[in-house]
């Protein structure tokens, strides 16, 4: 089952039905506990649109040189290059780059992502659930993805497979509108498991796991859900 179908099938996946979708009025300590609680929150208004767009089209501007020599490469030869898996360009799906990877010119834009996010009214919300004012990025766990959209199959995976206890939460910030049927995007399982579930060899949990946590009534999953948010919103999920 692909992911158009899926959502053809099950249109509910497409609502707020856990009520998990905020904006910056909302109460830090009532987002935080239901992050905890349902392992996702949807936040909206995070940044500027124009921020994302600027930032969008200069990824699309240093994806184009993948593969390619860069006339403006004399101005980062101290810095690091893309991975040679990127030598003959980006593969059907896409790829992806540690943060300091990505610019063009003097452009970094996931950079100035990171860093309008900190400066962003989201970051309380990171204090709330660290407990802490006295927080480090973890630069080496960043990844910025440039995804070419196909039409993808449904499966499930869980950060915690590849990602050190060390990171309880993610942040996955889109750069453009994710709408269903139009493109791919992510979703997400509320109240996810305790510990990490037997997967495939490709690390994912597979299609028959998903369809299972397609509904509220607890199939699968702790009694919750597939949850899919779109637009231009940020969505904060937990590591499992």
């Amino acid at each position: 089952m692909n992911i158009k179908h899926f959502v053809e099938s099950y249109p509910e996946v497409l609502q707020d039905r856990f009520h998990l979708s905020f904006s910056k009025d909302g109460s830090m300590t009532d987002i935080a506990y239901l992050l905890r609680q349902q392992g996702v929150v949807m936040l909206r208004g995070v940044l500027d649109p124009l921020t994302l767009s600027i930032c969008r089209r200069s990824f699309a501007s240093f994806v184009r040189t993948l593969g390619r020599p860069r006339q403006w490469g004399r101005i980062l030869d101290r810095d690091d290059r893309p991975k040679s898996e990127w030598a003959n360009g980006e593969k059907d799906v896409g790829s992806w780059h540690n943060p300091w990877i990505v610019r063009h010119w003097l452009q970094r834009p996931a950079a100035t992502i990171i860093s309008a996010v900190i400066s962003s009214w989201v970051w309380p919300l990171v204090e709330e659930m660290c407990n802490s004012t006295d927080i480090a990025i973890l630069l080496g766990l960043c990844q910025a993805r440039y995804a070419i959209d196909v039409d993808l199959g449904v499966g499930a995976h869980q950060d915690a497979k590849v990602l050190p206890a060390i990171a309880p939460f993610a942040l996955w910030v889109p750069l453009q509108e994710v709408i269903p049927n139009r493109h791919s995007g992510l979703g997400f399982v509320t109240r996810p498991p305790e510990n990490l579930l037997p997967t495939l060899p490709h690390n994912d949990v597979g299609a028959v796991f998903a369809r299972q946590c397609r509904s509220d009534s607890g199939a699968g999953i702790q009694g919750g859900g597939c949850y899919r948010p779109y637009e231009s919103a940020a969505a904060f999920h937990d590591r499992l």
